[in-house]
């Protein structure tokens, strides 16, 4: 995509699963209890305006554009992966995290810290690689 759909999601870094999935094997309050493991609603233009800021010197090129509603849906006639994204269309993802964090005494890595261990992840195996010039 040249530019990024108003798309958002409950978001969290996979290391903060596993620690939560420790605490509530060893906190015996946990006992019983469901988790909300997420940081909370994040749109993915902050994610593509993170990874810009990281990543864009080092010709990873990162569109940060917003894409218009109406054109998602366009381009989602022809396109199947756009098509995915049609009923997350502008929906928010509010979660209500209390309860893990009162519990387990959870705390969360910020958005910006998983994203740019993420997307370095990605870079380390190989699964992404620049396509710009990168920055003088």
């Amino acid at each position: 995509m040249p530019a990024i759909p108003d798309l958002n999601y409950a978001m969290v870094d996979v290391r903060d699963v596993a620690s939560a999935h420790l605490a509530a094997m060893t906190v015996p309050e946990a006992a019983g209890q469901r988790f909300i493991c997420a940081v909370g609603n994040h749109s993915m233009r902050e994610v593509a305006m993170i990874l810009a800021a990281n990543f864009g010197d080092r010709g990873f090129k990162v569109p940060t554009g917003k894409l218009p509603a109406f054109l998602l849906r366009i381009v989602a006639l022809w396109d199947r992966t756009a098509r995915l994204g049609l009923n997350d269309l502008g929906v928010r993802q509010e979660v209500d995290t209390q309860r893990i964090r009162k519990v387990l005494a959870w705390e969360p890595r910020e958005l910006e810290e998983m994203t740019v261990a993420m997307a370095q992840s990605m870079i380390d195996h190989g699964i992404v690689a620049p396509t710009g010039k990168k920055k003088a």
